[in-house]
């Protein structure tokens, strides 16, 4: 469902646009967003269904223990 371009687009090889986008998917949204309002540290792209919030939650609370970071962010998409 939320992949529709990328087979439209990426259908065979000499169907591709010369310059085509390569992160068409939601895995690039972390780094884009981290790149965008240029939040220092790593980002990370979950997506475990319904434990995801709680993962990246425990992710986060163990970078702040080992002192890998100062300050967490977590955003989490709404889905319907």
């Amino acid at each position: 469902m939320d992949s529709d371009y990328p087979h439209i687009v990426f259908k065979t090889a000499d169907d591709t646009p010369k310059y085509a986008s390569t992160g068409v998917s939601s895995a690039n949204l972390a780094n884009r967003l981290s790149w965008f309002f240029d939040f220092g540290g790593p980002s990370v792209h979950l997506d475990s269904a319904c434990s995801s919030s709680l993962m990246a939650l425990d992710i986060g609370v163990q970078g702040l223990r080992n002192g890998d970071a100062e300050m967490v962010s977590i955003i989490t998409p709404f889905r319907a």
